[in-house]
């Protein structure tokens, strides 16, 4: 969980309490408080906890809260909730939120010379996101989800040649594919395997972000060389039926950047596959599959990016959806 910094005039947003009212424009008055708004920390798709501090108050402190709502400037459009505190830093819980929206916060304070307001603060609820990472160079099914519209992650192992089609690499590039390291030769050891499967990537040209633990199951050397070179690295996780077993195939909140799961695609039916979206969605996680030559069917594969898009989730390459959660502030 990430704090969002603002500058400002003022205080929290995190609300135990109270009122439901809508919110005015402020006066202006001598000695009024001064205050910052903190931090928004994320619960869960539709609970943030928000949080301000009252820096100064030469007169008794009146009342104290937040405004909120989906329209810029909520102390004027939005619902007005006070927080029954005496603290000089004071905290509540945002419930109820709608997902995937974006909101705005001010905290506000008033004592005997009137009210004040802070700057104006906004995060987005999080959403489900699925992302398509394909290991060792396998682009053969790229020109399904190109025709899609959807866009994925490919590592490459960079020394199998048959796997260094450097036109087709750079093609995928240019359209919006993210390309990884998938090491030099296979191997998780030694630290070479990191740095200069990168090095001849990036000679190539390409933007390379991240990397792909060759045969899963990274150690704490290995993913201590991974975040040396790059900003992420994904493991593999395997799984068997049932929704507690689902949960463990994709991320949540707070995402570990160097031990991001890929749940596998193989020896498991379109109907399973369903359900492991279902499940993603109901949490609003982050699932990215991770897909090797001929694991998933043509078919099966068209129809799981049909489902996806039907449940209007979002599909993103890593390096994508990474920056959507720093923007979220969930990173």
């Amino acid at each position: 969980m990430k704090l969002l910094k603002i500058v400002g005039s003022l205080l929290v947003l995190m609300l135990i309490c109270i009122s439901h009212v809508q919110c005015t424009s402020s006066d202006i008055g001598a000695n009024l408080p001064t205050l910052t708004t903190d931090s928004v920390v994320y619960i869960n798709p539709t609970t943030v906890v928000v949080g301000g501090l009252l820096i100064k108050a030469e007169n008794s402190v009146l009342e104290r809260g937040v405004c909120y709502g989906t329209s810029p400037n909520p102390a004027k459009t939005g619902i007005k909730r006070a927080i029954n505190s005496s603290n000089r830093v004071f905290l509540d819980t945002l419930t109820g939120l709608q997902p995937n929206e974006k909101y705005y916060v001010q905290a506000y304070a008033s004592n005997s010379a009137g009210f004040v307001y802070s700057a104006q603060v906004e995060f987005l609820t999080r959403e489900a996101i699925v992302s398509f990472s394909f290991d060792d160079g396998d682009m053969e099914q790229t020109n399904i989800l190109d025709s899609m519209g959807v866009r994925g992650t490919v590592g490459f192992v960079t020394t199998w040649n048959w796997n260094r089609d450097l036109f087709k690499m750079h093609l995928i590039e240019n359209e919006g594919w993210e390309i990884a390291s998938h090491s030099v030769s296979h191997l998780k050891s030694p630290e070479t395997e990191y740095k200069d499967s990168k090095d001849y990537l990036v000679a190539q040209g390409f933007k390379v972000d991240g990397f792909i633990y060759p045969g899963g199951g990274a150690n704490d050397q290995q993913v201590s060389w991974a975040s040396k070179y790059y900003s992420w690295a994904r493991d593999v996780v395997t799984y068997n039926p049932g929704y507690s077993a689902y949960r463990n195939l994709y991320n949540l909140p707070p995402f570990n950047l160097y031990r991001l799961k890929g749940a596998q695609t193989y020896n498991h039916s379109l109907a399973e596959f369903k359900k492991i979206v279902d499940s993603v969605d109901k949490d609003k996680g982050w699932l990215i599959w991770m897909i090797h030559v001929n694991q998933i069917s043509n078919e099966d594969l068209t129809a799981l990016i049909k489902y996806i898009k039907g449940k209007n989730v979002d599909i993103l390459p890593i390096r994508d959806a990474i920056k959507h959660y720093k923007e979220m502030n969930v990173i």
